[in-house]
């Protein structure tokens, strides 16, 4: 809210003829057009002036009523860091394969429906089911990377024994350069002297160095007497353990003495790893309304379930309930009758402290458990089985 806002001309006219009148008994009404308007117009211009250059000095020192680059300036003369740029997406793919058949990260990139490159975060290798989960992060940045499920289905160079590979979720995280209204909540939000040993008062230090930084976790100490911090970013793609290095060299100079090594070496006591994310794989069979579009209806569905399991929020601890699950994907429109006997998973998931949960795998398959076509032939039977994946759920989700 603003603290000074500028008058209208007339309304400072007004308070000036009434203080004149005030104080005089010689004049009974200023007319338009006398001496007296005139000075009570001039005055009143010079007023409103002023006011106005009062603002906008307030608007250096107030991000209530700053905007553009008003609010760059404050966030520099604070030490608060610069408006974020645009940040690429990410998600999990399925690769399917003969066994063996290796997808080397930095070798093999992805691409989509929509143009859009993508590379993978580690190498996939793929084991005795015959298929496998990559994690990718696109080349590209903005909010149109933000992909929807099923349009990545290529990979450059086809290694030997490559047969399919799709996006199962969507791609999330894409975000175009930061605007004015989360740019000032983030700068009112600014750390102070009180944060200084906490989380937050770290994250705030990382995010001078990388605007893609999330969340920081604590996870104890490593066995070497240094506490591990593992940090999260925006799109939920892992920083290279280069990266890694090259952040805690920045962070150093705003660590406590705490958290410094005692040898006056130039060490010190914090180790950077990335977060843990704990895989949800979703698989049910779905009776589809015949005059709704079963695509929709999959993206209505999985942008419900985001919502749900939204790591940017999520709370460290919390279980994973499977029947929220199973209720959003029996409430969403266009959807009939899910039989609770083949929804996965079949039970609460618990997540330890310190893991965000992700959709890595999603399947909707009919009542019969076959796929659910879209009419028009584009979905290739082999990215999802015949019948529901008990494989990839049961090796996952029993070791969870």
């Amino acid at each position: 809210m603003s603290l000074i806002k500028p008058s209208a001309i007339e309304e400072l006219k007004e308070i000036f003829v009434k203080i004149l009148l005030s104080r005089t008994d010689r004049v009974s009404k200023v007319t338009d057009g006398s001496v007296l308007s005139a000075i009570a117009y001039g005055s009143s211009k010079l007023a409103q002036k002023a006011l106005k250059d009062i603002a906008l000095a307030q608007s250096h020192f107030y991000p209530d009523t700053a905007h553009g680059q008003y609010l760059d300036n404050i966030a520099s003369m604070y030490g608060i860091s610069p408006r974020f740029g645009s940040i690429g997406s990410s998600t999990y793919i399925r690769i399917v394969a003969d066994i063996g058949t290796v997808y080397s990260s930095g070798v093999h990139t992805l691409k989509g429906s929509n143009g859009i490159i993508w590379n993978l975060d580690s190498n996939v290798s793929i084991g005795s089911d015959g298929f496998a989960y990559g994690k990718i992060s696109s080349t590209t940045t903005g909010s149109i990377t933000n992909v929807e499920a099923l349009t990545i289905t290529e990979v450059t160079p086809i290694p030997v024994g490559h047969s399919y590979v799709i996006n199962e979720y969507p791609a999330l995280g894409g975000r175009d350069i930061e605007g004015d209204i989360e740019f000032r909540d983030r700068i009112k939000d600014a750390i102070n002297l009180l944060s200084r040993s906490t989380l937050s008062y770290l994250k705030q230090v990382m995010l001078k160095f990388r605007p893609d930084i999330l969340r920081v976790f604590n996870y104890g100490d490593n066995g070497n007497g240094r506490i591990k911090l593992a940090v999260a970013t925006v799109n939920g793609s892992n920083l290279t353990q280069p990266q890694l290095d090259q952040l805690t060299i920045d962070i150093t100079p705003w660590l406590s003495l705490d958290e410094l090594n005692p040898d006056g070496l130039g060490f010190v006591g914090v180790e950077l790893l990335n977060v843990d994310w704990q895989p949800i794989d979703i698989s049910f069979r779905a009776l589809i309304n015949q005059d709704y579009n079963p695509d929709e209806v999959r993206k209505d569905i999985q942008i419900r379930m985001n919502k749900y399991l939204d790591y940017r929020v999520w709370v460290p601890g919390s279980n994973v309930e499977w029947d929220d699950l199973l209720q959003i994907a029996k409430s969403t429109e266009g959807v009939e009758y899910v039989p609770d006997q083949y929804f996965f998973p079949f039970q609460d998931l618990s997540t330890d402290y310190g893991k965000l949960p992700r959709v890595r795998a999603f399947l909707m398959l009919d009542i019969n458990g076959a796929i659910i076509s879209n009419g028009s032939g584009t979905l290739n039977p082999v990215y999802y089985p015949t019948i529901a994946d008990f494989s990839f759920i049961s090796t996952v989700l029993s070791g969870l």
